[in-house]
């Protein structure tokens, strides 16, 4: 069985997550594989998803590209082509900015009895 599989990938990315879909085979099938990884040519991880068109993609570090593709498998066991090939990038968090030295810091305190009392506690760093 070769039939391509148009790929209508309708992706949300979430953290380090994404899911996604494509349109079924015409064809009968036994269920769909999702090939993946960091580059075109080396898609090393796969994942049996059954007879679904929807697939979740978790802990994908920040800052990178998956190269994403999904293979029918026919009911005679044999793979179609590969989908198009979808392009997930995820973002890089922003680092925080402007970190400084502070000069005046409050302490606070608390003595924890049956009654509560707090003081402040001031310090020149």
């Amino acid at each position: 069985m070769r039939s391509l599989i148009i790929l209508l990938f309708c992706g949300t990315l979430l953290g380090g997550e994404w899911w996604g879909e494509w349109d079924r085979s015409t064809n009968a099938v036994n269920g769909y594989v999702v090939r993946y990884g960091p580059s075109s040519g080396n898609k090393f991880a796969t994942r049996f998803v059954g007879d679904t068109n929807k697939v979740a993609l978790i802990d994908i570090p920040d800052g990178v590209e998956i190269f994403i593709e999904v293979l029918a498998i026919g009911t005679n066991g044999v793979f179609s082509l590969p989908s198009n090939e979808y392009v997930v990038r995820t973002n890089r968090v922003d680092p925080p900015k402007n970190l400084r030295s502070i000069t005046n810091v409050t302490k606070w305190e608390v003595v924890m009895t049956n009654i509560w009392s707090w003081r402040e506690i001031n310090n020149q760093l």
